[in-house]
This record gives C-alpha cells, structure tokens and sequence, in this order.
C-alpha cells in the first residue's frame, strides 16, 4: 500500500522541484530529498482526515528539499515565487488599511487572480529561505515544521468547505480560482450570466470564509 502511494505521487516531487533554480548536477540528490519527504507523507497520512494525499505531502516534500538546500546553502527561489510573494505582502497591506484587518486565503486568492495553492507555496517557499538565514537554525526548524502542520490543516479546512458546496457551485469555484477562467467564461460554460456567477461567487466565498 505504502509503496504504491508513492508510485502514484512521485509526480509531486517533480512539480514541487519545478519550483526552485538550481544546478542540473544537483537535481539527482533533490529528486532523492523530496522522495524522502513523500515517503514521510505516505507513512503518516490518514485518508480520515478528508484531505488529498497531494495538499497534505507538499509541505513534507518542500521541507526536505529545504533541508537540501541548507546543507548545501544553493537555495535560490523561482521568480515566480518571489513575484507571488511580493504581490501578497503589498494585497495585504492594501487590504488592512482597507478593512483594519488581515484578508483571509480566499480574499487574497480573490484579489490577486491567484489560486490558494499558489498562494500557499509561495509562502512556504519564502519560510524555506527565511530559515537559511537565520543563525539558529535549529528553532527555525521547529517553527518550519509547525507551518506546515498549519498549511495542511488550512488546506484541509479550504477542502472541506469546498466538498460541501452544491455540484455547480465547486464548479464555479474550480473555475474562478483553480482553472483562472474569468466570470464571463464561467458563464458561458455553465449556461448562466456574468452577474448571475457574480451574485452566485460573493455568496460562495462569505460561506467559505465563515467556513474557515
């Protein structure tokens, strides 16, 4: 059972690799941390918990590539991962000085054209390379791991809202923020108009937000 979990996801080491810049010599022993890291996903995961195997494993994979990295201090992130970054901090100001509170994962989704996965990684990319610099790497380490539980736990709870949603409105949901598809696309596909998916959105995303 637990090898075929990791035959049939070692797919998502690849993927979670694609998000760093590295030496091609070094790609062997990155291949071989992040096997690592879903080796330790698969002994620990519990189906129970209503959670893809892929959005729990993630953050074990990144932190043993992470622990790669430090060891060999050769971290680099993806531009792209820096650029979602940036984007998050200055949304989040915007939102603040808006609202006089922090957005939740969905507003930034919502706001920036992202989709929460993105937004998740490249917060726990940016965690990665935080930690490399810091002296006391030990307690870094503890705090890595802590985020992670926490990154897994919000997926589960964005999942488990999502499953609860009535067929068309998960489609509505897979398209807007999963799939990028704009509201007049969206209508189109399901037969409906821009402001019937507009009334139909601000509906779903106050029911996930109360959600989480």
């Amino acid at each position: 059972m637990l090898n075929s979990i990791i035959e049939q996801n070692i797919g998502l080491v690849k993927s979670c690799i694609s998000k760093f810049l590295f030496k091609s010599s070094d790609y062997e022993d990155i291949f071989q941390s992040g096997c690592l890291g879903l080796m330790r996903a698969a002994k620990k995961f519990d189906p129970n918990f209503g959670t893809k195997f892929s959005s729990y494993a993630v953050p074990f994979i990144l932190g043993e590539i992470k622990d790669f990295f430090h060891n060999n201090n050769k971290l680099k992130l993806s531009r792209n991962h820096q650029r979602i970054y940036n984007m998050i901090n200055i949304e989040k100001e915007k939102f603040y000085n808006e609202n006089n509170r922090e957005p939740t994962l969905c507003e930034l989704s919502k706001r920036l054209g992202i989709s929460t996965e993105d937004i998740l990684e490249a917060l726990e990319s940016h965690q990665t390379v935080s930690s490399i610099d810091d002296d006391s790497y030990s307690e870094k380490s503890e705090i890595s791991e802590e985020s992670h539980e926490k990154l897994v736990n919000t997926k589960i709870d964005i999942r488990n809202a999502i499953d609860k949603l009535s067929p068309e409105d998960q489609k509505i949901i897979k398209m807007r923020f999963f799939e990028s598809k704009t509201q007049s696309d969206s209508a189109k596909i399901l037969g409906m108009t821009q402001v019937q998916i507009s009334r139909r959105e601000k509906k779903i995303l106050k029911y996930l937000r109360a959600s989480l």
